[in-house]
């Protein structure tokens, strides 16, 4: 089956349209091999933006190894079921990521802008456990939490939306990377209206110096786009010092990285499947 094929299969189901902007579409629910999917198509924005992907890792594949390293660490978040990339008539260049829908969720957001409550611990105890595994979101908002209120028993959310997150080879619990990331959920959970004596920072198990650091950050940090570049080149420069000295080392993790997944058929390199 070629790459064009696969997709014109996946679409044309009876689906929602949830997203549709120039570089993303989002489809949902799709039934696939006898799962209902959410499809997400990336849009390459010219030949030199697709050029560049291929000659460092596409945004889907990305973001595939990562949601599958989170759930075999057992980190809430959305999972994976396959990736791919081609060249279409409608789409130019597109990558592909489809992950199996979690039903009746929402995201954070849009569930507290409805007047609704939220027991935030989860999401913090979890957002802990991604940092001792090493584990940078790099996008850690209300808007990249998925949430069902309905449900009394279980998971009732899921960590989503990781293409620029990074996994450095030790704990990261402590930086000012993994500060700056509470900092940002606990932002947007007051723009949003929760008070802030009401935000969990227990859960995170912050120590008073962090804790202090983190209400520093929410009282004068600005959101901006410079920041947001800054914060990103000093993660792009830990990660490359972290991985070198692991490597020196030879300091490697006891659990797995993220076992090899197994094809879905298309081209071995193109498309996968998670176990």
């Amino acid at each position: 089956m070629s790459d064009e094929a696969f997709v014109m299969n996946l679409l044309p189901a009876p689906a929602e349209l949830i997203k549709e902007e120039y570089s993303a579409v989002v489809w949902a629910p799709l039934l696939f091999e006898g799962e209902q999917i959410v499809v997400k198509l990336y849009r390459h924005r010219g030949l030199w933006h697709a050029v560049r992907c291929w000659v460092t890792k596409y945004r889907a594949q990305r973001e595939y190894e990562r949601l599958l390293q989170l759930s075999l660490w057992d980190i809430p978040c959305t999972l994976p079921r396959g990736w791919t990339r081609g060249y279409s008539r409608d789409y130019g260049f597109y990558e592909l990521l489809a992950t199996l829908r979690i039903p009746d969720a929402i995201d954070l957001e849009t569930y507290l802008s409805d007047g609704r409550d939220y027991d935030f611990r989860g999401i913090f105890v979890a957002a802990r456990g991604m940092h001792e595994s090493g584990f940078c979101h790099h996008a850690l908002c209300t808007r990249n939490i998925l949430v069902r209120g309905g449900q009394k028993k279980g998971r009732t959310f899921a960590f989503a939306d990781v293409p620029r997150s990074r996994i450095f080879p030790i704990s990261i619990v402590g930086t000012r990377m993994a500060l700056y990331e509470v900092a940002d959920l606990a932002s947007d959970l007051i723009r949003l209206g929760v008070p802030r004596s009401s935000i969990p920072f227990d859960a995170y198990g912050l120590k008073p110096a962090e804790f202090a650091r983190v209400a520093t950050m929410l009282d004068g940090y600005p959101q901006n786009k410079l920041l947001r570049l800054a914060r990103d080149g000093e993660s792009r420069i830990r990660h490359f010092f972290a991985c070198t000295s692991n490597m020196l080392t030879r300091n490697r993790r006891i659990e797995p990285r993220w076992s090899k997944p197994k094809k879905l058929g298309v081209r071995s390199e193109q498309v996968h499947e998670s176990m």
